[in-house]
C-alpha cells in the first residue's frame, strides 16, 4: 500500500482548527486544517478527557464531520458534536456542542506530490450551552494552513498554523470585540473560556509539527505543538505532544486511536484521547 498522507484524525486532537496539527490539546476539529487534500469523505470519532484548566472535570465527545469536495482543489464541510461534560462541583451537563462550517483549498501541490499545502477556514457557531461548558458562547474564526512533506514512499512530515479568534458574542453578532469597552476587551483576552474539549482564549495562534510512518496497512504519528496567546501580558501557551497509531483496512478507510497530553505552561487538558474512523469516496 502507498503512503496515503497524514491522517487528519491522528492530530485532530491537538487543535481545533482544526489545523488538525496546530494547536493545544484540547481542541478538535478535524476537516479544518487537514493534511489530505480536499475531498468527500465522513469522519467519525469519539473523545475522553480531563480539564487542567479552571473548573476542572472529565468530559467525553464525539463528533460527525461531513465533507464534500466541490472542485479537484477545494472542499466544504460541516462539523456536529454532542458531549457530556462533568464539572468539579458543577454536576453533569449532556448536549449538542458547537458546530462548524468551513471550507479548505489545496492553495499549492508540487508536480510529483512531494509537497502539499492546504489553506481552511472554518466558523464556529454558538449552538452548544457555554454555561455547561457545552460551548464557547461566542461566534469564532478558525483559519488554519497546513503544509506536509513527503520525506519518501513511508514518510511524511507535516507543519501547521492555525489559531482561534473571537468574532462576536452570542445574541451580540453586531457587537464585536472592537466595539467592546477598554476593561471588557481586557477580561475576554486573558481569560480562557470555550467548550470543555476546546478551551482556548478569544486570540491565539498554534504551530505544529508532526510525522507519520507507514509499516504496511498500519502509520504511527507524534506530534507536538505551541500555543501564542495574541492577547494579555503572556505570549507563550501549553505545549502539547501527542501520538497515535492509524489502521488502513482500505485505501480510503483509516480507523485508529489518538492520545495526547500538554506538558509544559500553563495546561488546559491533563489528557486527551480519541478513537476515530475516516472514509473517503
Amino acid at each position: 500500500m502507498g503512503h496515503r498522507g497524514f491522517p487528519r484524525f491522528v492530530v485532530g486532537p491537538l487543535f481545533a482548527v482544526t489545523f488538525a496539527l496546530a494547536a493545544p490539546a484540547g481542541a478538535h476539529h478535524p476537516a479544518a486544517g487537514g493534511v489530505g487534500l480536499p475531498e468527500t469523505r465522513v469522519a467519525i470519532d469519539t473523545r475522553i478527557g480531563e480539564l487542567a484548566a479552571e473548573p476542572g472535570g472529565f468530559w467525553r465527545a464525539g463528533s460527525l464531520t461531513l465533507e464534500l469536495a466541490v472542485w479537484e482543489r477545494a472542499s466544504v464541510y460541516s462539523e456536529f458534536v454532542l458531549g457530556q461534560v462533568s464539572l468539579s462541583g458543577g454536576g453533569v451537563h449532556t448536549g449538542p456542542g458547537d458546530d462548524q462550517l468551513g471550507a479548505r483549498v489545496t492553495a499549492y501541490r508540487s508536480p510529483a506530490g512531494f509537497l502539499t499545502v492546504v489553506v481552511g477556514a472554518g466558523v464556529e457557531l454558538p449552538t452548544g450551552d457555554s454555561e455547561a461548558m457545552l460551548g464557547g458562547g461566542h461566534y469564532m474564526l478558525t483559519p488554519s494552513a497546513v503544509a506536509s512533506l513527503h520525506v519518501n514512499e513511508v514518510t511524511t512530515l507535516a507543519f501547521a498554523l492555525g489559531g482561534h479568534f473571537v468574532l462576536a458574542e452570542k445574541g451580540a453578532a453586531d457587537n464585536e470585540l472592537a466595539g467592546k469597552g477598554e476593561q471588557d476587551k481586557a477580561n475576554d483576552k486573558s481569560g480562557l473560556h470555550g467548550t470543555a474539549w476546546d478551551v482556548h482564549s478569544d486570540e491565539e495562534v498554534a504551530l505544529a509539527v508532526g510525522v507519520a510512518r507507514q509499516f504496511g496497512p498500519f502509520e504511527v504519528s507524534g506530534t507536538a505543538s505551541l500555543v501564542l496567546l495574541a492577547g494579555g501580558d503572556e505570549l507563550l501557551g501549553p505545549v502539547g505532544i501527542g501520538a497515535g497509531l492509524a489502521v488502513h483496512p482500505s485505501a480510503d478507510t483509516t480507523v485508529g486511536p489518538h492520545l495526547a497530553t500538554e506538558v509544559l505552561g500553563e495546561a488546559r487538558q491533563r489528557f486527551v484521547g480519541t478513537i476515530a474512523f475516516e472514509r473517503s469516496f
